[in-house]
């Protein structure tokens, strides 16, 4: 696929990595692609905000074995994460590099990936959309119109490391106090690279955007677990947060609600709710702190969010189960096809809990063939797209793990208007 990448030109890329206190991480991730990305003319700046040296003894231990593509640039502890953003942008702004890429100190980047990556740089975008969710084989999509952008980009943008940005075109010129002011207040600034982004999208002539996709395998972790630093705030952020921060773009956004609303089902789901609740970070009082907020970011009924709040989470979850068990009811009395989108983990999860409940279902529906067998738990397995051109009478739970791939069924569903009828299937045990 990358043949001869030694006899081309690429544009001078940069990875810019925020580090904090994780020397034995970020020397693990230096260990596996430091050689590979000094072979492709690809430089490293560590943004350490360390209280100790650790870290600086880490670079200092790479430089001194031949790695003159690493640098080290010491960070004040006390700056906040997304104002780091900010910063390491501007530091950009008059560097000699042509595009940036902030990613996880955690984060490994495979050859096949990095190469890919080299290679889309070459098309000149303002802004490369990294889809961090696994597809079957690399792939781009260039991005049209504002309107698309935000549709189809904001939530990606929201995970670290998911753009590159050119630095002539999208960081040169910015005005930083403008976007400080706007998106660095406490509303806003757990989602301040967001206001970048929008903000100099429109301000750009002939903006042009194009999205990324990679294989499973393009990006792994060397570590199995990743703290989730602000879970305990998890309902502010993506209620008032989320919402103030998309409200903020330019009025040439038209679909800001929509946007708002589009993952909803992600982080403000009943199932998300309950596991809040279990988890001690909610409760009544924060229901009616950010009532407000959950009113504009959700689409469920509020009185679901204050009854969540206000009874112990086994009754939730047992009347979740029983709402759900009734619209597939509803539906088998309405004569429809009962099936069940996906055949992974989270499938079998889903048809074990149909067994467990006496509740059949007709087939699994799958988006591809591939690496899946003509029959699952003695149901048969059909190819979506040649199923749907049949049934048109058809119930379908969406029983799959990760945005991205819920995302890629309902914007199918929808092209087919067959929306209506699906529903998500979340494990509540």
């Amino acid at each position: 696929m990358f043949e001869h990448m030694e006899e081309k030109e690429f544009p001078k890329l940069v990875i810019c990595i925020p580090t904090y206190n994780r020397s034995k991480v970020i020397e693990s991730v230096l260990n596996c692609e430091l050689q590979m990305l000094k072979e492709r003319h690809v430089d490293v700046i560590l943004y350490d905000s360390s209280e100790d040296a650790e870290t600086e003894m880490v670079y200092k231990k790479y430089r001194s074995a031949g790695f003159d593509n690493l640098f080290l640039k010491k960070v004040d502890p006390k700056v906040a994460s997304n104002q780091k953003i900010y910063m390491i942008w501007q530091d950009m702004e008059y560097s000699m590099y042509d595009y940036v890429w902030l990613i996880h100190d955690h984060r490994v980047c495979s050859v096949t990936a990095i190469e890919y990556i080299l290679q889309a740089l070459t098309e000149n975008r303002d802004i490369y959309i990294l889809s961090l969710f696994s597809k079957e084989q690399f792939g781009q999509m260039d991005v049209l119109t504002l309107q698309d952008f935000l549709k189809e980009c904001v939530y990606f943008l929201t995970l670290f490391g998911a753009s590159i940005i050119n630095i002539k075109t999208y960081v040169a010129g910015t005005d930083w106090k403008q976007l400080e002011s706007k998106y660095l207040g406490k509303r806003t600034i757990n989602f301040s690279q967001l206001g970048f982004y929008y903000e100099r999208a429109n301000q750009l002539k002939d903006f042009k955007a194009r999205i990324l996709q990679f294989p499973k395998g393009s990006f792994v972790s060397p570590e199995e677990k990743v703290e989730f630093r602000w879970y305990g705030d998890i309902v502010r952020v993506w209620s008032e947060c989320w919402a103030s921060t998309i409200l903020n773009f330019p009025d040439v956004y038209k679909e800001k609600k929509s946007a708002i609303r589009d993952i909803d089902q992600l982080h403000l789901s009943i199932k998300n709710f309950i596991d809040y609740r279990r988890d001690g970070v909610y409760n009544c009082r924060i229901f009616f702190k950010y009532a407000k907020w959950l009113r504009i970011a959700s689409s469920e009924n509020i009185l679901r969010y204050f009854f969540i709040a206000a009874v112990p989470p086994g009754l939730s979850a047992k009347l979740y189960e029983r709402r759900f068990v009734r619209q597939i009811i509803k539906a088998q009395k309405n004569h429809k096809k009962i099936i069940i989108f996906g055949a992974a983990k989270y499938a079998f999860t889903c048809a074990e809990f149909m067994k467990k409940n006496n509740i059949s279902f007709d087939a699994f529906i799958v988006s591809s063939m591939k690496n899946n067998s003509n029959v699952i738990l003695e149901h048969p397995v059909y190819l979506a797209e040649e199923y749907y051109a049949v049934e048109k009478n058809v119930f379908s739970i969406i029983a799959v793990a990760g945005y991205g791939n819920r995302k890629e069924i309902e914007n199918y569903l929808e092209i087919i208007n067959m929306k209506s009828d699906s529903v998500y299937f979340d494990n509540i045990s």
